[in-house]
Parts: C-alpha cells; structure tokens; sequence
C-alpha cells in the first residue's frame, strides 16, 4: 500500500501559493487607499480655492455694477439740472426783446439745419450730441413762435458751440486728408441755396466776414473738407459751408 503523504504535501504546497496570493493582493490594494485619500484631498483643496475666487469675482463684479449705476446717477442728475438751468435763462430772457436778437437766430438756425446735414460719426455718443442740438433749435424755434427773441437767440447759440463743439471733435479724428486745401482747376459758379454766413476759415468757430442772402451767385476756387472756398464779387474771399451751394464740387 502506497503512503499518502507526498499527495498531502503536494495539496498543502498549492494551498500556500494560494493564500499567499491573496495576501500579495490585499496588500496592493492596501497601499493604493492612501494614494487616493491624497488625491482626493488635493481635489477638495482645488475646488475650496477655486469656489474662493469665484466668490471674490462675484463681489468685485458687484461693487463694479454699483459704480457704474451710481456714475450714471450722477450724469442723469447733472442732465437735469443742466435742462432746468437753460430754461430758468430761457424764462429770463423772455424779459428783453431785441429785433436782432431774432434776425441772428434765424441765421444761425437756417445754418444749423443745413450743417446737421453733413454731421454724422462718432457712434451712440455722437447721435447723442446730435439728438440734443435738434432739440435746442426745436426749442428755439419754439421761442420764436411765442415772441421770446431773447429765449429763442439763446437756445440757437446753445445748440451751435454744440455742433462747433461736436465738428471739432470729428475733425480731430480726421485730420491730414481734409486739413488739405484742394483747388479747382476753373474757378466754379455757385448759387446759395439759404442766408448764409461767410467765414474768415472753414469752421463754424471762425470769424463771420459777411452775410449773404438766398439766391445770390458766387464763384468757388477750391474746398476743404466740407467748406468751400468762394470769392466774392465786392466783398473779401471767404468759406461757406458746402451744403449751402448749389453745384456739384466733389
């Protein structure tokens, strides 16, 4: 009869290698759980940082949105009182009546109209200066309407440093092509299409030399931007703006 023992030990043999195994494995995924744990950690550390700077931005963002309502405000508030200061003048002004005050308004708005003609640019904030010049010869035809001459001359000057203003600053952002002087060839016959005021310079901010009536012909020598140079037939050189002139120039 054979012994049983070299199949016992071989049995027990694959036991061990089983168990140790096992063991082998347990231990592996015991060292992996710190690894995780630490990541994990570095991960809540991020996020804790990250929600951190987003609080921080929503605030900034916050305060940034209260300046800008309360600067709004505030030029909402000077709009108003500027308003209530030109009619408090305009009121005033209702008190003294001069026949000249009227003959330079109609002059300047006859001007106005024709020069918002040739204004444009400067986007929302140039619309913007525009809208308000429209409304200060509204205003100031308004005037004229009741008899207030000295309400109606003041409103017709407001609306032009307006447009003298709003043509400097077009003119700033444009400089070089229309600084330049262009001269025609043959001098070009000309007829006002409105009263108009001839200036020492091609600028609403220039000397007014003299005035002359709808109708009259004058003989243009060249042009600058949207000015046009005339010579007159008794009186000096000057500069009438062009959309004042019948006449293809350009």
């Amino acid at each position: 009869m054979k012994s049983p023992l070299p199949h016992l030990t071989l049995s027990a043999l694959l036991l061990a290698l089983f168990f140790s195994g096992c063991v082998q494995k347990s231990t592996e995924n015991t060292a992996q759980i710190p690894d995780l744990s630490i990541e994990n950690e570095e991960l809540q550390t991020t996020n804790q940082q990250l929600t951190k700077q987003l609080t921080d931005q929503k605030y900034r963002n916050t305060m940034l949105e209260k300046r800008l309502l309360k600067q709004h405000g505030e030029i909402d508030n000077l709009t108003q009182v500027n308003e209530q200061l030109v009619k408090e003048v305009v009121r005033n002004k209702a008190m003294v009546r001069h026949r000249t005050d009227k003959v330079e308004t109609v002059r300047i708005l006859a001007e106005l109209e024709t020069i918002l003609r040739s204004l444009h640019g400067g986007g929302e904030k140039g619309q913007q200066i525009i809208d308000r010049i429209r409304q200060y010869i509204k205003q100031s035809k308004g005037e004229l309407d009741k008899g207030n001459l000295g309400g109606a001359n003041y409103l017709a000057n407001k609306a032009q440093e307006q447009a003298r203003s709003f043509q400097m600053e077009l003119s700033s952002d444009t400089k070089g092509k229309k600084n330049k002087i262009t001269g025609f060839v043959t001098p070009m016959q000309m007829t006002l299409l409105g009263s108009s005021n001839v200036r020492a310079k091609p600028s609403l901010q220039a000397k007014i030399n003299y005035v002359l009536s709808q109708g009259n012909t004058v003989m243009a020598t060249g042009y600058q931007g949207d000015w046009v140079r005339i010579r007159g037939k008794k009186q000096e050189d000057g500069w009438i703006h062009s959309t004042l002139l019948s006449g293809a120039w350009k």
